[in-house]
């Protein structure tokens, strides 16, 4: 199985120590934001891991939503929208153009039944959520609610997850087998939480995206 981190942010200088590394852990891709395309799309070799380049806003409104999904849809692989209002989070789930939701401890409830049936009701669709807040506070309660909550309703609704680093470093990146840990620590199936970094899923999504 393919193995991708959709949530890699390198600077332009740091691409290639930043994409080796995530070889040598173990992924087969990454997704970076498209300001860093040029530069990390122009490196290759042994150890560098295939890209996507991941659209990302932050919406309020469905005006919000819909300006972004204009402007990064000629330039991004696939759209991220973290919706800071239950309007925005109900327009990008029926979005077909975006593809995955963005939640964390300040928009928990964005990850409900109403956003998870809109998506059934579509067909497809994710939710996204980082790992970067665990590694910073370890030993935080609220980063490590935030993720039990999101992971534990996903996995209710039936809505599959997307497990990222945001890392800008290279030592900030997570091997997908620790990130699958985690969530396995807190009752995921192993099988189902190494999912979270399928490679596969991410082109089921853009596949129906498309259709």
């Amino acid at each position: 199985m393919g193995l991708i981190d959709i949530s890699v942010k390198p600077r332009p200088e740091r691409c290639s120590e930043v994409l080796r590394t995530a070889g040598r852990l173990g992924y087969t891709a990454v997704a970076i934001p498209p300001e860093s395309a040029d530069e990390c799309m122009s490196l290759e070799g042994d150890g560098i891991p295939r890209l996507y380049r991941r659209g990302y806003v932050e919406a309020s409104t469905r005006r919000d939503v819909r300006r972004a999904v204009e402007r990064l849809a000629g330039v991004a692989d696939f759209i991220v929208v973290k919706p800071l209002t239950l309007e925005a989070a109900r327009y990008a789930a029926a979005n077909k153009r975006v593809h995955i939701i963005r939640v964390d401890g300040s928009n928990l409830w964005a990850a409900d039944r109403g956003t998870a049936e809109i998506m059934a009701q579509r067909g497809w669709g994710a939710l996204e959520v980082s790992l970067r807040n665990l590694a910073l506070n370890p030993g935080s309660p609220a980063a490590w609610r935030a993720l039990a909550v999101a992971l534990r309703r996903s996995f209710a609704y039936g809505v599959h997850v997307f497990l990222v680093s945001d890392a800008e470093e290279p030592h900030e990146l997570w091997s997908p087998y620790s990130g699958a840990s985690v969530a396995a620590l807190l009752g995921v199936p192993w099988s189902h939480a190494m999912l979270y970094y399928s490679e596969e899923r991410l082109r089921i999504l853009l596949g129906a995206s498309r259709a």
